[in-house]
């Protein structure tokens, strides 16, 4: 029988960063939950991964190196299991008529793990609530453009996330593509355990000391819609120190248990509009044990 070999491809902007920290590093207690159920993770595969993440095509000399040093030794490594991660292999960002990699990626995964179960794992989020998120980094990088025209010029069709779950299911297998809503809070529509989208991740890992998600610190978390107008002033040049002064230090940029959102509620429908078929068939046939209504016009804004 074959082992497993878990790889995490995603996406940005769904605690991609907090997922590689706590999983793939020993100082943190996910890296000991996969330890306790012998997976090994692969940190050092993640950072060939980061190394390569713009190039826009991998080639076969990557994928062979890649197997050569970092995979095909594991065929005999007495691990039940294995575990890496690169929110890059999607490839998924807000830049318009930038090519996406997904595709080439699962090619080089399926080929980089021959004689290994791949299992890909996919956390995908609300597509309003993205490009908000997408919107915080966007300033965070020093953007200069304002929330409405950022909005009416984003490539929505990125946001296909039956698109996504469809193209890697077409190289590995639907059965080998574990698709999870990226919520705090779980809405089970037949029976699911999960009650968040970290115990979704877990349990697709059959993981069996899962980490608690509310033990764990933000990590590269969006500034908040509060500091939107603030940050984008001082990215402007308008008062840039006076309003960057504004904008606290630490976790209170990045943390809000308000609902508040810059988009209208206009806005989110319309957004949501465009997936509204495409959502409800994702969950159908990739996330049947989770209720679909969050991902649909009027759900989550």
């Amino acid at each position: 029988m074959m082992k497993p070999f878990y790889v995490h491809v995603g996406l940005p902007r769904c605690a991609s960063t907090l997922i590689e920290n706590i999983f793939l590093f020993p100082e943190h207690e996910g890296y000991q939950s996969l330890r306790n159920d012998n997976i090994l993770p692969l940190p050092r595969l993640y950072k060939e991964f980061r190394r390569n993440v713009d190039v826009p095509v991998w080639s076969d000399e990557l994928c062979t190196r890649l197997r050569d040093y970092h995979v095909a030794p594991l065929l005999h490594h007495d691990a039940s299991g294995f575990f890496t991660s690169d929110e890059g292999l999607t490839g998924i960002n807000d830049r318009p008529g930038v090519p996406l990699v997904y595709a080439n990626r699962v090619m080089v995964l399926r080929r980089l793990c021959e004689g290994f179960d791949l299992r890909l794992l996919l956390l995908v989020r609300n597509q309003a609530r993205y490009v908000v998120s997408m919107y915080g980094l966007h300033l965070q990088n020093g953007g200069q453009t304002g929330f409405n025209d950022y909005v009416a010029a984003f490539p929505y069709a990125h946001l296909d996330w039956l698109r996504v779950a469809n193209t890697l299911a077409e190289f590995v297998g639907t059965d080998a593509v574990t698709v999870m809503p990226f919520e705090k809070e779980l809405y089970p529509a037949s029976g699911s355990s999960n009650g968040n989208f970290l115990e979704a991740f877990q349990n697709a890992m059959a993981i069996s000391r899962p980490v608690k998600l509310e033990t764990l610190p933000l990590v590269n978390p969006s500034l908040v819609p509060k500091y939107h107008a603030t940050k984008l002033r001082a990215n402007q040049g308008d008062d840039a120190e006076g309003a960057a002064a504004t904008i606290p230090e630490g976790d209170a940029a990045y943390y809000s248990a308000s609902k508040e959102s810059p988009l209208s509620p206009e806005q989110a429908k319309a957004i949501m509009a465009r997936y509204a078929d495409t959502n409800r068939e994702l969950f159908a046939r990739y996330m049947p044990d989770f209720d679909a209504t969050a991902y649909q016009p009027g759900g989550l804004t």
